[in-house]
């Protein structure tokens, strides 16, 4: 594997190839597949066609917070996977065709039904499955939760949610997708570093809890990316010196694992979510 430094110059990287494509999308000069010129053994065609569709989606959501395009993301994570996912895997093209549109939800149709099913429309039957993930993906708005005094609806008690969401309705590449997700997010810290150093080592702990989360949970089922998230981690609170910040972390998303399975209206909220954007349940 690469080392944590060579990791994350990769990620930047590959990045800054994807802002270029999706600027070259924005401004009409790519309008077919055969433009993209994507590399066919991590997007296969399907996953190209869907590449395209979502950036043309996504050109008016609002910017990451490193400034680049909304798309980035999600074609930056796609590629991040690709690195620690063997290519014999079944799960593997899905997993990527998942996270292409995994941010439509909450940022095109911005947690509105109606648009979110004029996007189901405009992708077509074809991509069902992956706008459907797009769902399971999603972090619930906490409106959608029946009113608990007693719990407070956190951060936490939100992230959570995605895993339950693909614990109980999803399969193998929805929990790669997710895991994924949060890598990239992980890894993808340049844009931090001019930030003051207890505010970077905030978000860097809070993005290494969730991906740490995620693998201790699902480890049985995304067994390809256990090591490399376990070994990144530890590079990374090393470097950062920050344990007791990610374990401070992984104590808040441990605790809100523990009400979920407590209270069961928390879990009434995950339905109502999905069922509001034309999820089967």
């Amino acid at each position: 594997m690469l080392d944590l430094e060579e990791l994350i110059q990769e990620d930047e990287r590959v990045s800054k190839e994807f802002v270029e494509i999706i600027e070259r999308i924005n401004n009409g000069d790519i309008t077919t597949v055969e433009q993209l010129q994507l590399d066919p053994n991590i997007f296969n065609p399907s996953n190209q066609r869907l590449f395209l569709l979502s950036a043309q989606s996504m050109q008016d959501a609002p910017p990451r917070y490193n400034g680049n395009p909304a798309f980035t993301h999600p074609a930056s994570s796609a590629y991040l996977l690709s690195l620690f996912m063997n290519r014999e895997n079944i799960n593997r093209d899905k997993a990527i065709g998942y996270l292409l549109p995994h941010d439509h939800l909450e940022d095109v149709a911005k947690y509105n039904p109606s648009i979110f099913q004029e996007i189901r429309e405009h992708f077509g039957s074809e991509y069902k499955d992956e706008l459907d993930a797009a769902v399971l993906l999603s972090i619930p708005e906490r409106g959608i939760y029946p009113k608990i005094e007693q719990i407070k609806i956190s951060l936490a008690v939100s992230h959570v949610a995605k895993l339950f969401q693909v614990q109980d309705y999803g399969n193998a590449a929805h929990a790669y997708a997710l895991v994924g997700d949060a890598f990239d997010n992980q890894i993808n810290i340049k844009f931090l570093d001019g930030r003051p150093s207890y505010n970077r080592n905030g978000v860097i702990s809070r993005f290494i809890a969730q991906s740490m989360f995620l693998v201790q949970e699902l480890r049985g089922i995304v067994p390809e990316l256990v090591k490399p998230v376990e070994f990144y981690s530890e590079a990374m609170i090393k470097k950062y010196s920050i344990e007791p910040l990610v374990e401070s972390n992984l104590g808040d998303l441990n605790e809100a694992k523990e009400l979920y399975q407590t209270e069961p209206l928390l879990m009434k909220g995950i339905k109502n979510h999905l069922t509001k954007f034309a999820f089967e349940t």
